[in-house]
């Protein structure tokens, strides 16, 4: 007798839905801008729907922790903590400019981003992916390599008071040690700098530019030197 076809389904089932819920638990790159509060304030809820938040263990967060935070009229964010106090914290928000900071409460702090995990009390305070949210060989190498990069600036608008962020194309890092921008008509030469895990840019649009890898991510920042103190040049980039 063969098995009623709904016990066959079951597998199949599981198999499809493991991915989903795996890519759920992965952590979000704090530089991709939101492109509102409204968008922000839904992604992060849904991010962490029926999910139990860790905490530290020691009930203290520390400089750089990835958190949830609540803002006290039932929304919730994601955030970075730049300053700790004793009975309070600075965070700024994930997706926006670095003039959005405030102060919370630890009780506001809802607990660690979905995907990260706190530090053992004895090593520096950093965050690193859960092992068990992402697989170690998926975590990327701090070192750039030759590649295709697509690019999108984020800055404020101060004329407009709106946080914005305009595509700039893409660029591709040749094995040879050149680089082209299409976006510009513009080609110089690059190299890894180990010393300070960055690539250089000599030559072309991007000279004097520098780009260094995003933590627990597969994104660059690309920094362009500015003359302009209220709009720093970085660009987040992702592998095209």
């Amino acid at each position: 007798m063969s098995t009623p076809p709904r016990f066959r389904l079951i597998p199949a089932l599981l198999l499809l839905a493991a991915p989903t819920l795996a890519a759920a638990q992965a952590p979000r790159d704090p530089a991709v801008p939101y492109a509102s509060w409204g968008e922000a304030q839904r992604e992060a809820a849904d991010a962490i729907a029926g999910r139990k938040l860790a905490r530290p263990a020691d009930g203290r967060y520390r400089v750089g922790d990835a958190v949830i935070v609540d803002d006290e009229n039932g929304k919730v964010y994601r955030a970075h903590v730049i300053l700790a106090e004793d009975t309070r914290y600075r965070v700024r928000y994930d997706g926006f400019g670095p003039e959005n900071v405030r102060y919370y409460d630890a009780a506001r702090i809802l607990g660690y981003q979905p995907g990260v995990v706190a530090a053992p009390a004895s090593a520096p305070p950093s965050h690193a992916a859960s092992a068990s949210a992402v697989p170690s060989s998926a975590v990327p190498s701090s070192v750039i390599g030759p590649g295709k990069w697509g690019c999108t600036e984020s800055y404020w608008r101060v004329t407009k008071a709106t946080y914005d962020f305009e595509m700039r194309g893409s660029f591709t890092l040749a094995a040879n040690g050149t680089y082209d921008y299409p976006g510009q008509g513009s080609r110089g030469r690059w190299r890894w700098d180990a010393a300070t895990s960055a690539v250089r840019f000599t030559g072309g649009f991007f000279d004097g530019a520098r780009a260094v890898r995003i933590e627990d991510s597969n994104r660059i920042r690309l920094e362009l030197p500015t003359n302009d103190p209220q709009r720093p040049r970085k660009w987040s980039c992702g592998p095209v």
